[in-house]
Order: C-alpha cells, then sequence, then structure tokens
C-alpha cells in the first residue's frame, strides 16, 4: 500500500525577531509539524506563543525563519519571489477575524478577487457555485456593507475557497462573532474539510478548537500539548 506525502511537512522551523544592537526574541523554537490531506488542525496558546507566527510561515507570509518547510513535496526555502506568490495564491486560501473584504463592493466582486492575478474563463461560474456552498445566493448581488457579521465572514469564505486551495488558514475566524454565528461559521468549515480541504485553524477558544480532528498547543514558542 502506498502512502501519500503530506501536504505540510514542518521540521525544525525557529523564528526570532531581532531588533537593532539586541539580542532578539524568539517567536518559535523547533516546531515539528506533519499535516495530510484532510486533517483539520486547530493551533491554541496565549497571546505571545507563537501560533500566529507559525500561522504566517504555513501560509508563506513569512519566509525567514530556520528550518525545513515542504509544502506539496515542494521545498519552500527554495521558492523566490513570484514563485512563492504563484504557490501561495493557487494553494492556500485565508480566513481572517477582520474579514479583509472590499469596502463597498457586492458579494460577486469580493469572491472574485483571487481571480484577479490568476483568471480564468470560467471564473464567474465558480464565483457561483463558492457563493451558492456557503449559503448567500440570495446575496450576490449585496453590498458587503448590508450583510451582517456572520454573512461577511461567509463570503470572506467563499472567496479563500474559490481557487479550490489544498489548504484553508482560518485565524481567529469566529473571533468578531456571536456564538451563534460562531456555530454556523464552524460548522460550514467543517463541511469544506469534510469535502478534502485540509484546515488549519487558529483559535483561543476550546469550543472551537473541538471541531477539529487535531489540537496542538503553543507556549513560549514550541508545541505543549498532543492530539485530540
Amino acid at each position: 500500500m502506498t502512502t501519500k506525502n503530506p501536504v505540510i511537512e514542518l521540521k525544525g522551523i525557529r523564528k526570532i525577531y531581532r531588533q537593532d544592537g539586541g539580542a532578539g526574541t524568539w517567536a518559535l523554537r523547533g516546531i515539528d509539524l506533519t499535516l495530510a490531506s484532510g486533517d483539520f488542525l486547530a493551533i491554541m496558546g496565549a497571546s505571545g506563543s507563537g501560533k500566529s507566527t507559525l500561522m504566517h510561515i504555513i501560509g508563506l507570509l513569512d519566509s525567514s525563519f530556520e528550518g525545513k518547510y515542504h509544502l506539496n513535496d515542494q521545498d519552500v526555502r527554495k521558492l523566490k519571489g513570484g514563485k512563492l506568490s504563484e504557490i501561495r495564491g493557487k494553494e492556500i486560501g485565508f480566513v481572517f477575524q477582520q474579514f479583509n473584504l472590499l469596502p463597498r463592493t457586492t458579494v460577486m466582486q469580493n469572491v472574485l478577487m483571487p481571480t484577479t492575478y490568476h483568471p480564468g474563463h470560467d471564473d464567474e461560474t465558480r464565483a457561483l457555485k463558492m457563493i451558492k456552498k456557503v449559503g448567500l445566493i440570495e446575496k450576490i448581488s449585496s453590498r458587503t456593507n448590508q450583510l451582517s457579521g456572520g454573512q461577511v465572514q461567509r463570503v470572506a469564505i467563499a472567496r479563500a475557497i474559490m481557487m479550490n486551495p489544498s489548504i484553508l488558514l482560518a485565524d481567529e475566524p469566529t473571533g468578531n462573532l456571536d456564538s451563534s454565528t460562531a456555530k454556523e461559521i464552524m460548522g460550514l468549515l467543517a463541511e469544506i474539510n469534510r469535502q478534502g480541504t485540509t484546515i488549519v485553524l487558529i483559535t483561543h477558544e476550546e469550543d472551537i478548537a473541538a471541531y477539529a480532528k487535531k489540537i496542538i498547543r503553543l507556549r513560549d514558542g514550541r508545541v505543549e500539548g498532543g492530539k485530540k
């Protein structure tokens, strides 16, 4: 029986923030992490534990780290400039606490945003499918400032999966939502995961982390806890 190569493989990831004339502050102190296709990982930890730094490295937003990182069999440390941006745009979707949508634009315009750099002949058809998947087909022409917080986050999720990424990174995606809406959003993410997308979630809430298949806890830049 053949074993699939991991989607994400981190070995000995270390990150230090240096200040002029200072010794620097360690954010990550040797992180090892392997995720297979279809995994759903929650990363937990107090403020300053290193979880956001780890998310930025996984999301190819920070390349100044020590250690090895393979993403879908590619050595991230060997990717430069445009190639790094290309891989990030195609392989990784992002969902943030602050939504980060284009203001005063329609749902369709926001979901189409990733295609600006990777246009295709069926972009609008795919965008329509993503909007339908997150349950907002009746809001397709609505502007984002006309939507509720939960609806705005659904738009952000539709945008994140527009390019059919292999990995979805969600940084405190329910942080600005009430408990009922948070439950709806996590149910949607769980469904996307069941359809095969690997998800990495940052949260400080135990009930939100409970949706994940695996949980790691960071403390002072090191993995403290194990699996769910």
